[in-house]
C-alpha cells in the first residue's frame, strides 16, 4: 500500500511552517496525505482529498504551536479567586487525582491562572494555565499537580463558533473513547451492510473496500446516549504475521454515522501509514517524543486488536435523541450533567482574516487520555458508569494515537 518515503516531497518555507510534506499514495483510489512542522517540532497532519489535508494539516500545526509554546497566563492566584465553590472544588478533586505526588494542599497553592469563560454564560474567570498549556517550562510550581497533558479538547479554525465547537466535540469524542475502553460496552457495532450503504458516495468507500481485503475491519457507535451526534470508532488488524501493521484506529465525532465513519477511516489511514512507515523504515521509539504515539507504537499487534473487537452493546440511544451537532446542543448537554466547563479563547490576525485558537476544559470530563497514569478517574461524567469500568483495563492506556 506504499510507504511515506516512497513519494514524498519536501518544500522550504522563510516563514513557519517551514518544511510541508506531501505524501501522495501509491494507489490511485487511497487518499494523500499531508505533514507540515518547524524546526521545533510542532507538526501538523492532514488527509484527505479536495484541499481538505492541507487545512486540516495546517490547523492542527498551528493548534499545537500555539499551546505548546504560547498560551499565556495573567497572573498567579488561588483557585478561590477566580472561581466559585462548586468549581474550585472540581479542579481541586481533579488535581488529587492528576497528582503523581498525592498532593492534598491544593486549595493553599497559588497557580498560575489564565482567563477563561465560563461555558454556561460566558462570564469571565481563571483556571490553571497547566490546564491550557502543553509546555511545562513556565509552570515549575504548578507541573506536579497536572503532569500529564495532551491535546485534548483544542481547536484552531478561522471562525470563532467553529473554534468552539470543535473544542468542545473533540474532549467529548475522547471521553467516550475512555467510557468505551474501560467499560468495554458501546452503543452500536456497525454490521457491515450499514457502512457499505452509508459510505457509498462517501471519498473513503474504496479504502474501506481495500482495507477489507487485507484485513479485518470492524467499526463501533461509541456515542454517550445523552449527547447528540454519533461517534464512531473504527479498528483495523491484521493476523498474517507478514504485515507491518497488525492494528490500528481512528476514530470521528458527527452528527450522522456516515460522516463520522469516513473521517474515522480517514484517521484510521493515517494512523496506519505512519505504524507502516516507522515499522518499515525507523522501529526505534526512542526517536518519537509524543508518548502516546510512542504507546501506540507498542499497540501495533493483533492481540491488541481482539482485545478490543468485541465490546457489549449497552445504552441503546432513545428515540427522540438529538443527531445535529450545534454548539447549543452540546452545550445544553453538558449542562444537563450539571457539569462545569471553561472556554479559552485567543484571536489573531493573518492574510486570510482572524484565526481563534480554543479550548475547552472542565474538571467535571476526564482531563487527559493517558488513564492509567495521573488520571482523574473519578469525575462528574463518570459517575455514571464508574461501577461498570473492568478493573484490567484501568492499568492499561486506551490503544490510541
Amino acid at each position: 500500500m506504499g510507504t511515506k518515503h516512497e513519494h514524498c516531497k519536501s518544500v522550504y518555507f522563510l516563514t513557519s511552517p517551514n518544511i510541508l510534506q506531501l505524501q501522495p499514495s501509491a494507489v490511485k483510489e487511497l487518499p494523500p496525505s499531508l505533514e507540515v512542522y518547524d524546526s521545533w517540532r510542532n507538526i501538523g497532519a492532514g488527509i484527505g482529498r479536495s484541499g481538505s489535508w492541507y487545512s486540516t494539516a495546517i490547523g492542527e500545526y498551528f493548534e499545537r504551536r500555539h499551546f505548546n509554546a504560547e498560551a499565556p497566563y495573567t497572573r498567579k492566584a488561588l483557585l478561590g479567586e477566580y472561581l466559585d465553590q462548586n468549581e474550585t472544588n472540581s479542579f481541586a478533586s481533579a488535581f488529587i487525582q492528576t497528582s503523581k505526588e498525592g498532593i492534598t494542599s491544593i486549595l493553599n497553592h497559588k497557580f498560575h491562572i489564565t482567563e477563561v469563560f465560563r461555558l454556561k454564560d460566558f462570564s469571565k474567570c481563571g483556571i490553571p494555565s497547566i490546564t491550557l498549556s502543553l509546555g511545562a517550562r513556565n509552570y515549575f510550581e504548578d507541573n506536579r499537580f497536572y503532569p500529564r497533558r495532551d491535546t485534548c479538547g483544542s481547536s484552531f479554525h478561522l471562525g470563532l463558533e467553529s473554534s468552539l465547537l470543535g473544542a468542545i466535540k473533540e474532549i467529548l469524542e475522547r471521553n467516550f473513547l475512555l467510557r468505551f475502553w474501560l467499560t468495554n460496552k458501546c452503543s452500536e457495532i456497525y454490521s457491515k451492510e450499514h457502512i457499505e450503504t452509508v459510505l457509498s458516495n462517501q471519498e473513503t468507500y474504496s479504502l474501506f473496500n481495500l482495507l477489507s481485503k487485507h484485513g479485518n475491519l470492524k467499526a463501533f457507535n461509541i456515542s454517550d446516549p445523552i449527547f447528540p451526534g454519533e461517534c464512531a470508532l473504527v479498528i483495523y488488524g491484521a493476523h498474517s504475521n507478514s504485515s507491518t501493521v497488525r492494528y490500528c484506529a481512528g476514530m470521528s465525532y458527527a452528527s450522522s454515522s456516515g460522516d463520522a465513519l469516513n473521517k474515522s477511516l480517514l484517521e484510521l489511514w493515517q494512523t496506519f501509514r505512519f505504524l507502516n512507515l516507522f515499522e518499515t523504515g525507523f522501529q526505534d521509539t526512542s526517536t518519537i517524543k509524543d508518548p502516546y504515539q510512542r504507546h501506540f507504537i507498542k499497540c501495533n499487534s493483533i492481540s491488541t486488536y481482539e482485545e478490543i473487537s468485541n465490546p457489549h452493546v449497552d445504552q441503546p440511544r432513545p428515540k427522540n435523541h438529538k443527531h445535529q451537532i450545534t454548539l447549543q446542543n452540546l452545550v445544553e448537554s453538558i449542562e444537563s450533567l450539571g457539569a462545569s466547563g471553561f472556554l479559552y479563547v485567543k484571536e489573531e490576525a493573518n492574510s486570510e482574516g482572524r484565526m481563534h485558537y480554543s479550548r475547552f476544559v472542565s474538571p467535571d470530563f476526564f482531563m487527559h487520555m493517558n488513564n492509567a497514569e495521573a488520571f482523574n478517574l473519578e469525575n462528574l461524567y463518570s459517575r455514571r458508569f464508574l461501577t461498570d469500568i473492568l478493573k484490567g483495563r484501568l492499568g492499561k492506556m486506551v490503544p490510541f494515537p
